[in-house]
């Protein structure tokens, strides 16, 4: 085998490629013509694979994110736009995902949770429903808005 600058050959760059592709060691072992056990000795043991690995990973990364964060933006630009214009209907789901992103709901599943284990998966998202309800009334008075709906 031909070995490369950095001390992987062909079979290696290739299955570096795989990896990031998604498959499992058996596939990328398929695909190659190799045993499984080659494609996971060098994932395990071959420090010169991972790091390899590693600085793909992290480039593939770099270039995501930027893609990422340039659609950030535009979604809360979206629930954004959901919250203040969108009927009740939109205004709660837009209100959830925002939750969602920032943390908070995972904060209100475990006050559920501890009110009670023998609650079904509907009460519990009753309740759930509820305390986000309280939470972006709350908010929303201290914030000073005021809900057209209530007055």
């Amino acid at each position: 085998m031909i070995k490369a600058s950095n001390g992987l050959n062909n079979n290696q760059h290739m299955a570096i490629d795989l990896i990031l592709s998604g498959m499992s060691d058996r596939e990328i072992a398929e695909e190659l013509g190799l045993s499984r056990q080659s494609v996971n000795s060098w994932r395990d043991r071959n420090e010169q694979f991972r790091q390899a690995l590693q600085d793909r990973r992290n480039a593939l990364i770099e270039v995501h994110q930027g893609n990422l964060n340039s659609l950030v933006g535009k979604a809360i630009k979206i629930l954004q736009d959901a919250m203040e214009n969108g009927d009740r209907s939109e205004r709660l789901k837009a209100a959830l995902q925002v939750l969602r992103i920032s943390g908070l709901q995972g904060f209100l599943q475990s006050s559920v949770r501890q009110n009670d284990s023998s609650w079904t998966p509907k009460q519990r998202q009753e309740a759930e429903k509820e305390l986000l309800c309280q939470a972006i009334g709350e908010a929303s008075r201290e914030l000073g808005y005021r809900d057209p709906t209530e007055e």
